[in-house]
């Protein structure tokens, strides 16, 4: 990774970086969520990517603590029964170009907004690869710091 470094740009630290990057023509790929795209496909030609080797998969959950009251549980599960439910997953797949984990939506969804959030062919899913912690994630740290540092 170090021998590699020469042929990064950089490691960015915030969306917004990595938007101002490519909008200044600074980068020209890069490991990324959708933000970028979504800011810049009408302003610069690009693409996003779904390699054959396979999409990195990801995983949003919640959680409440375990001595909630029973008025503020009540109230945790009502926000996660909304986030779950049709209305927010209408918002997140038509404003914020995000799949949500139920289908609650999908067939209500246009061809061209089905493909812009990948939900079109639902075997894209076969081919997600999930991020796993590394068993030594110390050393594995120490040495990602050696190489951010170099």
């Amino acid at each position: 990774m170090v021998a590699q470094k020469p042929l990064l740009r950089t490691y960015w630290q915030t969306i917004g970086d990595l938007t101002n990057l490519f909008a200044t023509g600074e980068v020209s790929c890069a490991f990324s969520w959708r933000v970028p795209y979504d800011a810049l496909k009408d302003k610069l030609s690009m693409g996003m990517a779904k390699p054959k080797a396979g999409i990195m998969g990801w995983c949003d959950c919640f959680a409440m603590p375990a001595t909630l009251s029973a008025e503020k549980s009540e109230i945790g599960y009502k926000f996660i029964d909304y986030l779950l439910g049709a209305e927010f997953a209408t918002q997140i797949a038509k404003i914020g170009n995000y799949a949500t984990t139920s289908s609650i939506i999908r067939d209500e969804l246009s061809k061209e907004q089905q493909a812009a959030i990948f939900v079109d062919d639902m075997d894209v899913m076969k081919s997600f690869m999930w991020p796993v912690a590394p068993e030594n994630y110390s050393e594995w740290l120490k040495i990602w710091n050696e190489v951010k540092a170099s």
